[in-house]
């Protein structure tokens, strides 16, 4: 069965599992993850998952699909000795006892528990813990479009849209699904 159109955004997906990440992340390492735009969760500035969603339509029919790549078992040493030195694992970040399959049942656990809250109804307590991890809100920004690049304040942030205060004095509203990335200047 498709979930309900609201729930099969981009952007509510990908904050679905980026958000779990960042629990779990936090319950194993006692470490505060941070979302990256649209979907890297970064641990003290490297990278410890990466997230992707692909949605597909034919005919009648939709899939979406939600894919996630979660660094659990690696040392730093073997990321350094890759030439991923900007990448972290679950292992190096403090969990000694990360092992993958546990990891994967831990989070798929997380991901049920708030996908049925979704299905309820309840995305102000995702939406929250998304902005949360994100870290932008107040922040002077720089986002990239598809069509263009913006700068100002990020004075608003949530799944219906972000609110931009432009040097001009100008809002502008853009919508997630338009957001290519967004750095802090």
């Amino acid at each position: 069965m498709m979930p309900p159109p609201s729930i099969a955004r981009p952007v509510i997906l990908t904050a679905l599992a980026s958000v779990a990440v960042c629990q779990l992340v936090r319950e194993r390492t006692g470490k505060t993850p941070r979302i990256k735009w649209p979907n890297d969760v970064l641990v003290e500035g490297r990278k410890i998952c990466g997230i992707l969603i692909e949605q597909a339509r034919q005919g009648t029919h939709a899939a979406v699909v939600l894919g996630m790549g979660l660094n659990v078992t690696r040392s730093n040493d073997e990321f350094l000795a890759g030439g991923l030195a900007e990448a972290t694992s679950l292992r190096a970040c403090g969990d000694a006892s990360a092992e993958r399959d546990e990891v994967a049942r831990a989070v798929l656990i997380l991901l049920d528990e708030s996908y049925s809250r979704l299905l309820q109804g309840n995305f102000k307590g995702l939406e929250s813990a998304w902005v949360a991890h994100l870290g932008l809100l107040g922040e002077a920004v720089e986002i990239e479009c598809h069509d263009a690049t913006h700068r100002g304040h990020l004075l608003g942030l949530s799944f219906t849209g972000l609110t931009l205060l432009c040097p001009d004095g100008d809002h502008l509203r853009l919508f997630p699904e338009t957001i290519r990335h967004i750095y802090r200047r």
